[in-house]
């Protein structure tokens, strides 16, 4: 599909990921020479599925971490979505730091993405995929800025509801990641996105996740055995320090009940102890300089040091959209 244009502006460049979804391309748009992300969908299988991801995307895009919406429509055989192109994932970053992020990291990581669940669910969306590969790094002055990716599986809810205790909803999302509630079919809530940010944390944090390696002849299967294999372990108290706050998120689902207040700044102790100001120097490993050539790599540097200064980002994404600036206050020695 190289050289395609799409809406008369947005070239077709390389192809950078697929999936049951349809294809997602990097592309260039021709007037501001910007580099954009295309993901197409084909015609037969209908528009509703990027119709409403599209529909997510333009009203969430002026948040800070979610991707700038450009485009949606029709484009010869297919339904074509168009937003700002990102970095790499945590997925990808997680892959090339040899499966292990320090501490420091993922409490970086954690504090972000918090705050981007947060502002989905307060613009009346849950994201319900909530998994490494949805949370892409920035580019550019943005690249220390985490940002929240894929809405394809996302559900508008009321929140003053809640929500549903519906039990026929079939199965969706990434089965790895997933909480019981979604995993027996009924209807999620806030508090399933954070439980997924939860097992998120936890495998960034030590590498892997107690139903990683089940074996099963079919998805469906699979899917029954790590719901089996979690339940298990939600009986037990998980050891280590990275397990605790895990344990807290879930205590925290099953209290919130419907039109609850959400303590988002709370939930698994992201921030505990983290009183004020302090300041975090974090080393990258030189694996993450590498990833220069991984194809949509963009201009990372070995053994980057970032000084991040810690501020209530709440009041700090404040001045920084009065200044015209996004992200947490990072400079680079």
């Amino acid at each position: 599909m190289k050289d395609i244009l799409v809406n008369k502006r947005y070239r077709v460049d390389y192809k950078i990921g697929e999936g049951g979804f349809g294809l997602v391309y990097a592309g260039t748009d021709i007037e501001t020479k910007h580099e954009v992300a295309i993901k197409l969908t084909h015609v037969r299988d209908g528009p509703e599925a990027l119709k409403y991801e599209a529909d997510a995307y333009a009203t969430l895009s002026r948040g800070v971490g979610i991707p700038r919406f450009l485009w949606y429509g029709e484009e010869g055989e297919f339904y074509v979505l168009v937003h700002e192109l990102l970095g790499l994932s945590l997925e990808d970053l997680f892959e090339y730091c040899n499966r292990k992020f320090s501490l420091k990291t993922v409490l970086l990581i954690a504090d972000q993405a918090v705050r981007r669940i947060k502002y989905i669910h307060t613009h009346g969306y849950l994201h319900c995929d909530i998994k490494p590969e949805n949370f892409l790094m920035g580019n550019g002055k943005n690249g220390n800025v985490l940002y929240t990716i894929d809405f394809g599986l996302a559900r508008d809810f009321d929140a003053s509801e809640g929500h549903g205790v519906r039990d026929d909803r079939p199965f969706g999302g990434t089965a790895r990641y997933a909480t019981l509630r979604n995993h027996s079919g009924l209807e999620q809530s806030r508090a399933d996105d954070l439980e997924s940010l939860g097992y998120v944390l936890v495998y960034l944090a030590r590498g892997s996740l107690p139903w990683q390696g089940l074996k099963a002849s079919t998805e469906k299967e699979l899917a029954e055995l790590i719901k089996q294999k979690k339940a298990s372990k939600r009986a037990k108290k998980t050891p280590g320090g990275t397990g605790s706050g895990q344990n807290r998120v879930q205590k925290k689902h099953a209290s919130s009940g419907r039109g609850q207040f959400f303590e988002y700044s709370r939930l698994g102790s992201v921030r505990e102890g983290l009183d004020g100001r302090i300041e975090f120097k974090i080393y990258w490993k030189p694996t993450w300089g590498t990833l220069e050539d991984l194809r949509g790599a963009r201009a990372l540097k070995e053994a980057e040091v970032l000084t991040v200064n810690y501020y209530d980002q709440d009041i700090w994404d404040e001045e920084m959209r009065k200044s015209g600036r996004l992200g947490l206050h990072t400079d680079t020695e």
